[in-house]
């Protein structure tokens, strides 16, 4: 499962990268140790990482064909016949998601931010459009629907001894996210390279594609869901941020985009990039 996370990995961050980048993003998770430990055990951590990667591609391919659809360029029938298909990838993986681990809401839950901001800002429109994507929601949400009373039971127990910690913890947890699971001495570094070898390299995105827009709702929006949650005294989810398993991926595809040549008048930013990339491959 952790291989084949691998190679979607690599399908998803071709949506915004050339193909160099997005296989040194593959490359990097292939060997974070957070997704090789999480391999290595009777879990269902690897299952939930495959089907995280499947839910964002398909989120990402059904959002385009949705708004191409109204393009005069684009072949009606043929346009039809890959929404369908990548509409029932979209409901298979991310109901997979949500019976693996209830945390995947939160990737759902981005996944719908970034859709209802290109609803809002007019780039997905039409009527059959947004039928089409709704149709998708629905059809997860009814294919999770026997899991439900479990997940109403449990939400009566997150009060958890077990899930108790400080703000400190959190603080720590997030900072996993960002490239501190590859060495616990070293984690701070590691981290800070992460984030900042992210931030660089989102400088060099497309930001108009929904790929893009996706990406960066599914790593913020359940951060600042989780956060909100632990401080409403909800300390469960605060525990779990470490468990929003699909933002490293992300973070590797956006440190990956710093893989181009530096342009005339960023070369500085462009070679700084490459040493946040290089400092991230020498840490993992």
């Amino acid at each position: 499962l952790g291989c084949a996370a691998v190679m979607v990995v690599f399908a998803l961050a071709r949506q915004l990268l050339p193909r160099l980048p997005a296989a040194i993003a593959a490359g990097i998770c292939a060997v974070l140790p957070i997704y090789v430990s999480w391999s290595q055990v009777s879990r269902g951590y690897a299952l939930l990482f495959l089907a995280s990667m499947v839910t964002l591609l398909a989120a990402c391919e059904l959002l385009s064909r949705l708004e191409a659809r109204r393009s005069p360029r684009v072949d009606g029938a043929v346009a039809a016949r890959g929404t369908v298909a990548w509409g029932a990838v979209y409901a298979l993986a991310a109901a997979a998601g949500l019976w693996t681990h209830n945390i995947a809401v939160f990737l759902l839950l981005g996944i719908n931010v970034a859709a209802g901001l290109r609803l809002l800002t007019g780039q997905l429109r039409g009527l059959p459009a947004v039928l089409g994507w709704a149709a998708c929601q629905v059809a997860t949400l009814l294919l999770w629907s026997p899991w439900l009373p479990t997940v109403m039971e449990q939400s009566t127990r997150l009060g958890w001894e077990h899930f108790l910690i400080p703000a400190t913890d959190l603080l720590d947890r997030i900072l996993l996210l960002f490239g501190a699971f590859m060495l616990w001495k070293l984690g701070f570094v590691a981290a800070i390279a992460g984030i900042a070898g992210a931030v660089l390299g989102a400088l060099r995105i497309n930001w108009q594609q929904p790929a893009a827009q996706v990406m960066l709702a599914a790593v913020l929006v359940p951060i600042l869901a989780c956060v909100v949650l632990f401080f409403s005294g909800r300390a469960a989810f605060g525990y779990s941020i470490a468990n929003l398993i699909w933002i490293p991926a992300l973070a590797a595809i956006l440190i990956s985009a710093n893989v181009v040549w530096p342009h005339r008048g960023r070369v500085g930013i462009g070679f700084v990039g490459l040493a946040l990339l290089a400092c991230f491959l020498a840490l993992s």
